[in-house]
């Protein structure tokens, strides 16, 4: 079993136990029907949010050997290999779209973009991003473990998310193609906003935690 699918085990285990404090889960209403959860992994958190047999589970991701596992594993999700930049779905379809922490890794803009296509109006939106303490922190432990990859990379990190606050612009890793950055509750707002997001509720606590209806 590989280190991907090991982690995403891992979250599994976080996302079924409350007590953890990595802990986090969206709440899912009456009304919420198809579900699209964007860098879902194996399936992780659809699967420990034990939806009601009335309700779709959708799950995209880019790692196809992960989401070969969560298809053997769980049946009653639908597994779909792509890319949060390019989602190969109709418009105006979900009723909810969750994101846990895999949208820092994509190109944000076009992400949020293409939520907005695909989700229904008065549709509903959950996000986990990254804060820049988060950013800070990952800079900090690699400098002091002298690990010199490590630190190029979240330097990379760090101006890439000084960017996209200030001027909205993005761009990959030059070596990988690989993007990644930090996001801060005023430019996610102005983004969310300019995308047709309304009733934007953010809270910072453990989580950076985004929610909002189109």
């Amino acid at each position: 079993m590989n280190q991907t699918i090991l982690y995403h085990l891992r979250e599994l285990e976080i996302a079924k136990n409350p007590r953890d404090p990595r802990h986090v889960m969206p709440n899912f209403s009456e009304k919420d029907h198809l579900i699209l959860d964007i860098g879902c992994g194996i399936g992780q958190t659809l699967v420990a949010a034990n939806l009601e047999n009335n309700k779709l589970p959708i799950g995209i991701d880019i790692d196809f050997e992960s989401l070969l596992y969560g298809k053997k594993k769980f049946g009653n999700i639908t597994f779909i290999n792509g890319a949060s930049e390019h989602l190969p779905l109709k418009g105006c379809l979900f009723d909810m779209i969750i994101s846990r922490v895999s949208l820092p890794y994509t190109n944000i803009n076009e992400s949020i973009k293409e939520i907005s296509r695909i989700l229904k109006d008065n549709g509903k939106i959950w996000l986990v991003l990254h804060p820049f303490s988060m950013t800070i922190k990952n800079l900090m432990k690699s400098i002091v473990r002298f690990q010199f990859k490590s630190i190029i990379f979240n330097i990379y990190v760090f101006v890439h998310g000084i960017v996209l606050h200030s001027w909205g612009w993005q761009f990959p890793f030059p070596t990988t193609k690989r993007y990644e950055s930090f996001q801060t509750k005023s430019k996610i707002t102005k983004m969310l906003k300019s995308n047709g997001f309304k009733n934007i509720n953010i809270i910072k606590d453990r989580h950076f935690i985004v929610k909002a209806t189109k």
